[in-house]
C-alpha cells in the first residue's frame, strides 16, 4: 500500500537526472491548484461606494450575498473588492466560480483544502465540508462563491466561523442566512462617468444627448456600458451618435433573437458589438461561448476553432479589443453571460465539430503530458490522433510543467468528458491518459466520476482496449478510496479482456493494480502472482520505472507475509532502480520502507539510515506528509536506542506538520511521544 501513498502524496513527481541537480535539492514550485485563484478584475470600477462600504463593515462577521441581474457587474464588484481586502485575510483567499450550477461541491471544497496545505488520504468525500470547517478555525481566509445556485450549495462550502465569506447569484437565495446586498443599475452620472473612462471624455462630452441615448440603450448596466465603451476605444472614428443607432437597431433584433433572460440594453449591446466583429473574431466567439471548459490556453482555442495558431491569437486579440473575453492565468474565460449569448450565435454543425476537435485536443496532450513525466507507460494500444494540433511543449528534464498542466487542466478535463458523455466515442482516452495525474493527486469524488464516466462511454463503444483500460483507471480509484472489495470485479474483467487484445502494457498495469487490491484484502499469494507476472512483462520489455514500482508493492506484500528477506530484495533493488533513474519520489519511499524493513529486522542503526537519507529526500521535493511520516519512524527508532532527547525532537517535528496538515495521525503521534515518559529507558540492542 505503501506505494500508493507515494503515487498519491508527492507535491511534485520529479526526476531529477544527474548528481548536480540532485544536490541542488530545490523544492518544486507550487502546483497551481484550482479553483482557489480570484479572477481578473475590471480595469474600472465605478460608482459601488456604498457597497464597498457595506461589504468592508460585515465581510467577516456575517455571509454576505451580492444579487442581481445579468450584467450588473456582481462578479465584478465582489473580485475588486476582494483584491483590495486581502490584507484582512493572512491566510489567503479561495474563490469558486459555480457557474449557476448545484454540482461540483466536493471538487471545489478538495481544490480550497489543498490549497491549504491539508492532508486528504484518509478523508471521504462526506466528510470534506467537515474538515474544511475545522481547518479554517484556526485560519482567516476570505471564500468567494461566484454564481452561486441555492443557499445549500453555499452552506456546503461555508468555512468555520469569523472567516469571510461573499456570495454572488442572479436569483435570490431562499433560506439564505446572512446579509444580502441587491445590485442595482448604476446612476446616470455613474454610467456616464464609466464611458468616459472606457471610450474617452471627448466623444462623451461632445454629444450629450448621444451619450443619455447610449446610457438608456444599456439600461445603466455595467456589462453593456463596459462593452459599448470598449467598441468606442477600438473604433477611433466611431461617434457617439453612431454607437447609439447601432445599439438601437440591434436592440431592435435582439427583442426578438437573444433568448437568454437579459435585460434588453445588455443584448442590444452585445448584439451591436458581435456585428462589428471580423468573421474569424466572430466564430471564435460563438465556438468559445458552446464548449464545456471554464478557461482555454491560446493552443485549444485554436483547435476548437480549426486555424493555427497566428489565425487564433489574432482573433482573441481582436475579442480582447472589443471586451468580449477575459485573459486570466495565460487562458481565455467568457463571463457567464457573454457565453450563453456566444452560444445562441452558433449553429449545430458547427459546435460538433468544433467539441470534437478540442476533445482531440485535450487527448493529445494529455498524452504527451503523461510520456513527459514517464515515457511510454500507455504503451502503444492507445491511438492518439495529435494531427494538426499545437501541443504544449513540455522539457523533459522537469516534470513541474506536465504536472501543473494535468491540475490546471483537469477542471476543464471534466468538464469535458461530462459533455462528451452521449457524442464523442474518443472520449474514454482523456482519463486513461490522466491516469498519472490521478496516480498523483486526489479529486475524491470528481476523479472517481472521472473514471466511471469514461467506463460507460467505453461499454457504449464495445471496444474491449477501452473498456479493458477504462476500467483500470475506475479500479485504481475505488482502490485509492479503500474500496478495494468492489474493486476487485472490475479488474478482474479487465484482465479477462487483455486475453483476447494486444495491450500488454495495459495487462501488466492491470495485473499490477490487482496485487495492490489484493494485498490489501490480505490474499497475500495472490497478490505475489500478479505482481510477479507484470515483473515478468516489464523485465521483458526492458523497461526499470515499472519494474521498481511492481519491486515496491511486491516488497510490501512479502512484509505483510513476514517474509523478510525476499522484502529486503525485492526493496533494495526498487531502490537501486530508482536511484539510477533519478525517480525522488520512489527512492524515498524505498528508503523508508528498507528503514521500516530494518527496524522490524531489529537493526534500529541501519533502519536510522534509512530513514533519514528518506526524509532528506522527501525535505528536497518539499513532500510534507512524507516528511512528517519519516520522522515518525525515525523517532519511534531513536526511542528504541534511547536516545529520547533527538526522538522527542522528531516527534515535535512530525507532530507539527500532521498538525498542520490535519492529518489524524496527530494522535498516534501524541500517543507515541506520551509513551516516552512513562516507559523505562531501554537498552541499546548493539550497545
Amino acid at each position: 500500500m505503501e506505494i500508493k501513498r507515494v503515487l498519491t502524496r508527492v507535491g511534485g513527481w520529479l526526476r531529477v537526472r544527474g548528481k548536480q541537480s540532485r544536490a541542488a535539492g530545490a523544492a518544486p514550485e507550487p502546483q497551481r491548484e484550482w479553483p482557489t485563484g480570484l479572477p481578473e478584475t475590471v480595469r474600472h470600477l465605478v460608482g459601488r461606494g456604498p457597497q464597498i462600504r457595506l461589504l468592508d463593515q460585515l465581510v467577516g462577521d456575517e455571509i454576505v450575498a451580492v444579487t442581481g441581474p445579468r450584467g450588473v457587474g456582481k462578479t465584478a464588484l465582489v473580485t475588486w473588492w476582494a483584491k483590495r481586502a486581502k490584507s484582512r485575510f493572512p491566510h489567503g483567499c479561495l474563490y469558486a466560480d459555480l457557474n449557476g450550477t448545484v454540482g461540483q461541491v466536493e471538487a471545489v471544497l478538495t481544490g480550497f483544502l489543498q490549497k491549504l496545505g491539508v492532508s486528504l488520504e484518509p478523508t471521504v468525500p462526506g466528510e470534506l465540508p467537515g474538515l474544511f470547517q475545522l481547518v479554517t478555525e484556526t485560519k482567516r481566509v476570505l471564500v468567494v462563491l461566484d454564481n452561486a445556485a441555492s443557499a445549500a450549495q453555499v452552506r456546503a462550502l461555508l468555512p468555520a466561523r469569523g472567516n469571510g465569506v461573499v456570495v454572488t447569484s442572479r436569483v435570490p437565495l431562499p433560506e439564505f442566512r446572512g446579509t444580502t446586498l441587491a445590485l442595482e443599475p448604476l446612476t446616470f452620472a455613474e454610467a456616464r462617468r464609466l464611458l468616459a473612462v472606457l471610450g474617452g471624455m471627448a466623444r462623451v462630452a461632445d454629444d450629450p444627448e448621444a451619450t443619455r441615448r447610449v446610457i438608456g440603450l444599456c439600461d445603466r448596466l455595467p456589462l453593456p456600458l463596459r462593452i459599448a465603451g470598449d467598441q468606442l476605444a477600438a473604433r477611433e472614428q466611431l461617434t457617439m451618435t453612431e454607437l447609439a443607432d447601432e445599439l438601437d437597431v440591434a436592440g431592435s433584433s435582439s427583442r426578438v433573437s437573444v433568448r437568454i433572460d437579459v435585460h434588453a440594453g445588455v443584448s442590444a449591446a452585445m448584439d451591436a458589438g458581435y456585428r462589428m466583429l471580423s468573421p474569424a473574431a466572430a466564430k471564435t466567439f460563438r465556438l468559445l461561448g458552446t464548449q464545456p471548459c471554464p478557461a482555454l490556453h491560446l493552443f485549444a482555442v485554436a483547435a476548437l476553432t480549426g486555424t493555427d495558431v497566428v489565425l487564433a491569437r489574432q482573433a482573441l486579440g481582436e475579442l480582447l479589443r472589443y471586451g468580449f473575453v477575459e485573459l486570466a492565468d495565460n487562458r481565455i474565460k467568457l463571463g457567464s453571460t457573454l457565453r450563453d449569448y456566444a452560444a445562441e450565435q452558433a449553429g449545430p454543425d458547427e459546435v460538433a465539430d468544433a467539441r470534437k476537435r478540442l476533445l482531440r485536443w485535450y487527448i493529445a496532450a494529455a498524452a504527451k503530458a503523461g510520456d513527459t513525466l514517464v515515457p511510454g507507460w500507455a504503451g502503444s494500444a492507445i491511438e492518439v490522433d495529435a494531427r494538426d494540433l499545437t501541443l504544449p511543449v513540455f522539457s523533459g528534464n522537469d516534470d513541474r510543467a506536465p504536472l501543473s498542466w494535468f491540475e490546471l487542466e483537469f477542471p476543464s478535463a471534466l468538464a469535458l468528458l461530462h459533455d462528451a458523455e452521449d457524442e464523442a466515442a474518443e472520449a474514454w482516452k482523456l482519463p486513461a491518459f490522466y491516469l498519472p495525474h490521478l496516480f498523483l493527486t486526489k479529486h475524491w469524488r470528481s476523479c472517481l466520476e472521472f473514471t466511471q464516466s469514461a467506463v460507460k462511454i467505453a461499454r457504449e463503444l464495445g471496444d474491449k482496449v477501452a473498456i479493458a483500460r477504462s476500467l483500470l483507471g475506475f479500479s485504481w480509484v475505488l482502490h485509492e478510496l479503500d474500496r478495494d472489495r468492489e474493486a476487485l470485479p472490475d479488474l478482474e474483467e479487465a484482465m479477462r479482456l487483455h486475453e483476447g487484445i494486444d495491450d500488454p502494457r495495459g495487462r501488466a498495469w492491470t495485473g499490477h493494480v490487482i496485487g495492490e487490491v489484493l494485498t490489501a484484502l490480505g490474499r497475500h499469494p495472490e497478490a505475489r502472482d500478479h505482481l510477479d507476472a507484470a515483473t515478468a512483462y516489464f523485465r521483458e520489455a526492458g523497461w526499470p520505472f515499472g519494474i521498481a514500482i511492481v519491486l515496491a508493492s511486491k516488497a510490501r506484500t512479502l512484509e505483510q507475509e513476514g517474509w523478510l528477506d525476499p522484502a529486503f530484495a525485492a526493496a533494495r533493488e526498487a531502490l537501486q532502480i530508482s536511484s539510477e533513474l533519478g525517480i525522488l519520489p520512489l527512492e524515498s519511499r524505498s528508503h523508508h520502507h528498507l528503514g521500516q524493513l530494518h527496524q522490524r529486522d531489529r537493526n534500529p542503526r541501519a533502519a536510522i539510515e534509512h530513514f533519514e537519507k528518506a526524509l532528506e529526500l522527501r525535505r528536497a521535493m518539499g513532500e510534507r506528509w512524507g516528511e512528517a511520516d519519516s520522522l515518525l519512524s525515525l523517532a519511534e527508532t531513536l526511542a528504541e536506542l534511547g536516545r529520547l532527547v533527538e526522538a522527542r525532537a522528531s516527534f515535535d517535528e512530525s507532530l507539527a506538520i500532521f498538525t498542520e496538515l490535519h492529518d489524524p495521525r496527530v494522535l498516534v503521534v501524541h500517543a507515541a511521544r506520551a509513551n516516552l515518559d512513562v516507559a523505562p529507558k531501554p537498552k541499546d540492542p548493539e550497545g
